[in-house]
């Protein structure tokens, strides 16, 4: 592993933790759901909200909504602390927020689609995002 691609300060692996936490805590529970059938997730927009679906409850988000929210602000903080190593301009970074972007998207607009098909795209949606964040092409 090339060690001049990994910042050395504990702030950086503390934010990149919390990233990747944000990251499977939110949009794993989404993903589940709509693997599990469950039809809030797939689009549906019938059936239960529990306390850790990705949908809004009868008492506002669910915390995988909550933690979908805070994935951008920890991928921005890793960013900023990582000496330079990672900046906007690179191509895997600039691409997977606009991903972001479309996932949270179909997120919202994935209930008005039918059957499984919005649980479909953000799936496929977080596996690109996944796959930019391995390979960072152009780093």
């Amino acid at each position: 592993m090339d060690t001049r691609l990994v910042p050395d300060g504990g702030v950086y692996q503390l934010l990149l933790v919390l990233h990747l936490i944000t990251v499977i805590g939110g949009f794993g529970g989404v993903v589940l759901d709509s693997l599990y059938g469950k039809p809030e997730a797939a689009g549906g927009g019938q059936g239960p909200s529990g306390p850790l679906s990705g949908r809004h409850g009868p008492s506002g988000p669910g915390v995988s909504e909550w933690l979908i929210y805070a994935v951008p602000v920890t991928g921005l903080l890793v960013v900023l602390v990582s000496e330079d190593r990672w900046q906007f301009s690179q191509a895997w970074i600039s691409l997977s927020f606009l991903l972001y972007l479309a996932a949270v998207g179909v997120m919202h607009v994935g209930r008005r689609l039918p059957g499984p098909v919005g649980g479909a795209v953000l799936n496929l949606l977080v596996v690109a995002v996944v796959v930019l964040m391995v390979t960072k092409p152009g780093a």
